[in-house]
């Protein structure tokens, strides 16, 4: 993986609670906009945008099952509106943030 990857990643991670647009991604790499988004999506297959919602959707998937944050705290911890976050996290993973943490916790206490 490139070095300019592990960066952006890096980058990601460290401000997964904001608004991270293509000109923060690209400028921490020292591209252009247009130049960042073909390469990124030629290394690893996701736009950059696919690749923020990604992992903002995994961070929410954690939180959603190991802590007791309401579905709104979260979706204001990843940088989201709560109807925002509840649209895009069901039309990822097929079930809204409630359903989602339910059957985790069903799940985990059945087995």
């Amino acid at each position: 993986m490139p070095e300019y990857i592990k960066t952006v990643e890096d980058f990601v991670k460290d401000h997964i609670n904001e608004k991270i647009t293509l000109k923060m991604m690209s400028d921490c790499v020292y591209l252009s906009q247009f130049h960042f988004s073909r390469k990124f999506k030629k290394e690893t297959g996701l736009s950059p945008k696919q690749y923020v919602l990604q992992l903002k959707i995994a961070n929410a998937e954690d939180l959603l099952v190991s802590s007791d944050k309401k579905v709104y705290e979260i979706a204001e911890e990843i940088g989201y509106e709560p109807s925002r976050f509840c649209n895009l996290f069901k039309e990822y993973k097929g079930v809204s943030p409630s359903a989602y943490r339910e059957a985790r916790h069903t799940r985990l206490a059945t087995a």
